[in-house]
């Protein structure tokens, strides 16, 4: 019976395992069989190690690693079952251990870093000693007993024979009594001689007995011996066939430098063509290359023509269908800035405030009131009744706005009698009571003012007010969905700007079937499953009929129609198998459709280093704020600040911008010096000042100029992000939105998003009433959502803040020479940024400690060096030494590794015979000139290390290096 780890753990969970095991005080070898998942997932535990701690009844620490194991019937890595080994010696104190101090933890070997860890219950029951027996004194064997009983009884016999005869002697007075008396003489002789060959096999016995574990132990010896003896030729025959049936197996097999040969010739970049008609006409004879066409299929070649292969790749969703995920209108037209705080998911229908108290008064036909609302204190706000009378104000009759502190307790209320309004001191939270009527228009937003114009509300869809699809005048129009104000639609079905007109956006519905319309729509423009414009019907009559293609339309009416909307609502009617529902939960949508459509990631950080060696071209981008351009380091200045260069080349965006003392192009200049050429490129996309939302309105403007190529995307934007919001609740729940929906634009446009954590900074001050602008919250709060959605979604994550916050705790360098003072990282901090970030891209990062080795027999040391021909075994702790006979510069070992201690290493570079080599550590050069020459130490974080030969000499040896 395996014991089930689950690491999605609840914060109460304790396992309890004495339904499993109840181990006893000196118990040896007790085997556990554990199971480890995550959820409904399986856990691979490939790589991981199960740690068990403790603590005994006698306060004495209990800590237990490395002894997992697969030997046991079942164990399997991949699916997480392994087999936990308690050793001898484990348990020296009976009870019932503390749950709060015992626990299994899961451990990253590589790392070491502790990914999770599970609280258990045991009881450990007492040892046999306890109760009077020692069986380390104390020992039976029945045989013996029997075998010393069996001389007694023997013994025993020959004296009754010996009396017998004394007594036949002293009776015999008839007969020959000196042949009598001789003949017992005799006999007693010889019962005497048997008496003493019994007590020498006694004496014997008896030392057998004592020796007989001794015994015992020389038997098995000889056995196995025996055992091996016998076997070791059946076994060695088994073995060469076996070697032979492999090798038969490998030899169909591709070999390394046919592998290599292929990838050289394989093109990830697809050939593009019109259609199949232009990939025959151009390739009569078939190509092995990826070919797709315009419509999206896939070209294959097989039996002599061309046919098509189907869809290559599925598109993924239209962002402009999840209005019930996103708060803004995503249509380049629109030019969105601003959010409206009053959305669907947090109404209470028929529902009003009560003023004095600020809570609900339910039963209120015709109004209804929202949830609490985050705001910020001391801020203004607009309220605004919606598009019917854009300079009107509400009516202070019919709307209230009741405020609260951060403990949701009611402070005050305010009768909205004018647009604008000032939140008290210490609010943080708001509601606000209004007529039903202006759902969906009413628009609550931070500022003095609205441009209606250019912003039409935001809104989400309220399932509820879209109409009963099971009736037959369900409504598939309500005033409660998205419209733009002041915009109609062209020939094409684009949104153009038309005054006196507005729009809905995108509707559901189905093909083929009939529209009906109590008020007639200036236009109708309906588009397919992809959102291809199909078709457009001006001012249609009744009962015109849905494209069999169509899946979504777009309705224009008159501002005058829009208003009679609110007053009598059903006006466009369709038939109820006709209308698909909108779904209620736009954040589980946008969750879905991540988890099902996204969740293997389209590329890896591996597979553009594999594409950068082979010459080919795979931007990265480092997308974030002033810490990502690289302010106040040596090559920047105020002046060229990517914000402003952007601007002054016409739009954010259009320049490439090119920090040489940044990380970003610190680890580009890395990578083309491991790939020996100048195809990888790393983009720095930091802009000083701005936040992941600033980043999300300007998107189109970003990828669509300077960074239109990029293939991958490592999201850092955390540090600005705190300032927009009054308090840690808004901050967690709005900024995990916000880094979600980046997510899922990055993936729409083909980009493959990865995580970075924000780099380290320290700020110990709070901003008045506000607790998110220090160093705790960045590092609790943001830098945790980030490693919660890269797991929820399967994304790579590389953690800057970690190494930021090892090297600057524990480097020797000064703190002034390391950091400006608070934010941002100095010359010295992006280089160690950069080789971080190198050795992830890599995954050549090599984690050492003091004691550690590097040699030729590591899984990650570059080398220009080949085996076969310049390796030689040693006898010493790097096991194999290099022996070059050539005139040319080589690189002998590179290694990039990772100090996680506290402590600097001290590198010492080792070679048979010093001539003439060099050892170079983070881009500083020193000459080898003994055996074993302390270089440097390294400091905590990460480094490179690399030695050559040298080129002027003819032959050389090296060994590697060790550290403590």
């Amino acid at each position: 019976m395996r014991v089930t780890i689950d690491l999605m753990k609840k914060s109460t969970q304790i396992i309890d395992l004495s339904n499993v095991i109840n181990p006893r005080v000196g118990d040896d070898d007790l085997l556990l069989p554990l199971h480890i998942c995550y959820g409904d997932n399986l856990y691979d535990m490939r790589g991981k190690d199960v740690e068990f701690l403790s603590q005994d009844a006698n306060n004495q620490n209990i800590y237990v690693a490395g002894t997992c194991s697969t030997d046991t019937p079942g164990d399997n890595l991949y699916m997480g079952d392994l087999t936990f080994r308690f050793p001898a010696g484990t348990f020296q104190a009976d009870g019932t251990y503390d749950p709060d101090k015992t626990m299994f933890r899961i451990v990253d070997k590589a790392t070491q870093k502790v990914i999770s860890s599970v609280n258990v219950k045991i009881t450990v029951m007492k040892n046999a000693i306890e109760f009077n027996f020692d069986p380390g004194q104390s020992s039976y064997d029945s045989r013996a007993e029997t075998m010393l009983q069996d001389f007694h009884d023997k013994g025993q016999a020959m004296l009754d024979e010996i009396t017998d005869l004394k007594n036949q002697a002293k009776s015999n007075v008839s007969g020959d009594t000196a042949a009598t008396a001789n003949a017992a003489k005799q006999q007693a002789n010889a019962n005497a001689g048997d008496i003493s060959d019994l007590k020498g096999e006694v004496t014997g016995a008896r030392g057998r007995f004592a020796d007989l574990p001794g015994r015992e132990d020389a038997q098995d010896v000889a056995i196995n011996q025996k055992e091996n003896i016998a076997n070791a030729n059946a076994n060695y025959a088994a073995l060469q066939q076996k070697d032979a049936q492999q090798d038969a197996a490998l030899n169909q097999k591709a070999g390394k430098f046919e592998l290599e040969d292929k990838l050289a010739h394989m093109d990830l970049q697809p050939e593009s063509f019109a259609d199949l008609n232009a990939v025959k006409a151009t390739y009569p004879n078939g190509a092995t290359q990826l070919i797709i066409t315009d419509d999206g299929h896939r070209a294959v070649y097989r039996n002599g023509q061309w046919i098509d292969g189907g869809i290559f790749q599925a598109a993924g969703p239209n962002p402009k269908n999840f209005w019930a995920t996103y708060h803004f209108a995503v249509n380049e037209l629109l030019e969105i800035t601003k959010r409206n705080l009053i959305t669907y998911d947090n109404l209470a229908i028929d529902t009003y405030l009560n003023s004095d108290t600020g809570d609900y008064l339910p039963n209120m036909s015709g109004y209804e009131a929202t949830d609490y609302i985050a705001v910020k204190a001391n801020t203004a706000y607009h309220l605004h009744s919606g598009w019917l009378q854009p300079d009107k104000a509400p009516d202070n009759k019919n709307h209230i706005v009741t405020f609260y502190n951060q403990n949701f307790e009611y402070l005050n209320k305010y009768y909205a009698d004018t647009l604008s309004f000032a939140t008290p001191p210490d609010a943080c939270y708001l509601k606000v009571a209004f007529p039903a009527k202006e759902v969906g228009t009413l628009s609550l937003q931070m500022g003095t003012q609205y441009d209606w114009e250019k912003n039409p509300p935001e809104l989400q869809i309220k399932p509820e007010a879209i109409g009963n699809v099971e009736s037959s005048t369900n409504n598939l129009i309500d005033v409660t969905m998205p419209f733009s104000l002041n915009y109609g639609l062209d020939d094409a079905g684009n949104f153009s700007i038309n005054n006196g007109f507005s729009t809905y956006d995108f509707i559901n519905l189905k093909g083929a079937k009939k529209l009906s319309y109590s008020s007639v729509p200036a236009r109708i423009a309906f588009y397919g499953q992809d959102y291809s414009y199909l078709s457009s019907i001006d001012y249609p009559d009744n009962g015109v009929e849905v494209p069999l293609n169509a899946v979504y339309m777009r309705v224009q009416y008159h501002n005058e129609q829009m208003e009679q909307q609110t007053d009598n609502g059903n006006f466009l009617q369709i038939s109820p198998d006709a209308f698909i529902k909108e779904p209620s939960n736009g954040r589980e949508v946008l969750k879905n459709v991540l988890v099902e459509d996204y969740h293997q990631p389209k590329f890896h950080l591996l597979d553009a280093l594999n594409q950068w060696l082979l010459g080919r071209e795979f931007p990265i981008g480092f997308l974030g704020d002033s810490t990502t351009e690289g302010d106040n380091t040596s090559a920047w200045t105020d002046d060229n600040q990517h914000l402003k260069q952007d601007q002054a080349a016409g739009g954010i965006g259009k320049v490439n911008y090119s920090n040489p003392t940044s990380y970003s192009y610190l680890t580009q200049q890395l990578l083309q010096q491991r790939t020996k050429n100048s195809a990888p490129e790393i983009y720095n996309m930091g802009w000083s000042g701005t936040s992941m939302f600033w980043m999300i309105q300007h998107f189109d403007e970003v990828f669509n100029n300077a960074y239109s190529d990029v293939r991958m995307v490592g999201i850092e934007y955390g540090i600005n992000d705190r300032n927009d919001y009054g308090n840690r609740d808004v901050l967690a729940q709005t900024y995990r939105y916000d880094l979600i929906r980046l997510i899922q634009m990055l993936y729409d446009r083909g980009i493959q998003p990865f995580i970075v954590t924000s780099q380290a900074i320290w700020n110990h001050v709070n901003d008045g009433s506000r607790d998110v602008l220090n160093t705790l919250t960045l590092t609790t709060l943001i830098n945790r959502i980030k490693k919660e959605v890269a797991r929820e979604y399967h994304l790579e994550l590389i953690d800057m803040q970690e190494v930021g916050d090892l090297v600057a705790k524990y480097s020797s360098v000064g703190w002034n020479s390391f950091n400006n003072g608070i934010l941002h990282f100095k010359d010295l901090g992006h280089q160690v940024e950069a080789r971080y970030i190198y050795g992830k891209i890599t995954d050549e990062l090599e984690t050492v400690e003091s004691g550690s080795i590097l040699s030729y027999l590591s899984q990650r040391v570059l080398s220009d060096v080949y085996y076969g021909d310049n390796l030689q075994t040693a006898d010493n702790v790097f096991k194999y030494t290099v022996s070059l006979n050539t005139s040319g510069k080589q690189l002998l070992q590179q290694f990039a590794v990772m100090n996680l201690h506290p402590q600097a290493l001290q590198l010492t570079a080792c070679c048979s015979t010093p001539d003439g080599q060099t050892v170079e550590v983070d881009g500083t050069t020193y000459q080898i000139t003994s055996a074993e020459q302390d270089t440097v130490k390294l400091e905590p974080g990460p480094h490179i290390i690399r030695a050559f030969n040298d080129a002027t000499k003819a032959t050389t040896n090296w060994l590697g290096f060790k550290l403590r």
